[in-house]
């Protein structure tokens, strides 16, 4: 930041140390694509579905849709060694009326707003999260279902 007072954004970027910090995080990055790459799937009403250890690379909540571009949503499980978070968001690139996927996650334990919902496992969820992102998938998908049946 400090460097900000004297260089341009353009010289703060060709320093040793930006660049050595912006080479790291595009391996890790990159290995998170890889990693995220394994487990992917895309499920009924175009939905992005994953279970990945993040604990040593960076997985970009926008990483579903490098993958399934169409997709409407992603839900995933990421994990670390500190906690397992589930997490769903709205493809933004996707021009649609979203179900408002932080009222479903309330139901869950958790939170969020209408493109975003995430939750924190605890206890026996924690140990078994594909029971959770199931029970999710079906919920989101009813909710896509009812959406285009009152449209219809």
């Amino acid at each position: 930041m400090r460097q900000l007072r004297t260089q341009s954004l353009d010289q703060i970027g060709e320093l040793a140390e930006v660049v050595r910090k912006s080479n790291e995080a595009q391996k890790l990055i990159n290995a998170g694509l890889d990693r995220l790459s394994h487990s992917v799937r895309l499920e009924p009403a175009d939905i992005a579905v994953f279970d990945v250890d993040s604990s040593d690379v960076l997985i970009n909540r926008y990483a579903p849709y490098h993958f399934f571009p169409h997709a409407r949503y992603s839900l995933g499980v990421v994990r670390t060694p500190e906690q397992v978070k589930i997490t769903a968001m709205r493809n933004p690139w996707q021009t649609f009326p979203s179900v408002y996927l932080g009222k479903i996650f309330e139901r869950f334990g958790g939170g969020g707003h209408r493109r975003v919902g995430s939750l924190i496992l605890k206890g026996s969820d924690a140990d078994e999260p594909q029971r959770v992102i199931d029970r999710l998938l079906s919920e989101i998908q009813r909710n896509e279902s009812n959406k285009k049946t009152k449209a219809a």
